[in-house]
């Protein structure tokens, strides 16, 4: 699994929170936290726990999805890279398509840090 980019989730934070013009004393007494503490995850220097982000996008009014930004595989874009992966394949003589294959089981058992960006 990838790691969180937590300065994007920072940034969503806030963006969300700006959107309800509230400050970071009005997040941190409704979630029972410190504003220094809302303030360090907005700037990435702390990491909230999953606890405290389902408190913040509930407090915030968002889906969670929305705070963990690009962090997230959605539904949506498996079934769209599943739907270019298939189109893709149809292109593919018998031949070609087994090589495809095969390739793409070696990628899935490599560990994460031999793979090419």
């Amino acid at each position: 699994m990838e790691d969180l980019d937590f300065a994007e989730i920072g940034l969503n934070i806030g963006k969300q929170r700006r959107r309800l013009a509230l400050n970071q004393t009005d997040v941190a007494q409704a979630l029972c936290i410190s504003p220094q503490y809302v303030s360090q995850v907005e700037r990435a220097e702390r990491h909230p726990s999953l606890t405290l982000m389902v408190a913040l996008a509930n407090f915030l009014n968002v889906d969670i999805n929305i705070l963990l930004g690009s962090n997230v595989v959605t539904k949506h874009r498996v079934e769209k890279d599943w739907a270019a992966l298939q189109a893709v394949a149809a292109e593919l003589s018998y031949d070609r398509l087994k090589i495809w294959l095969a390739i793409g089981q070696t990628l899935i058992t490599m560990p994460e840090s031999t793979l090419p960006e």
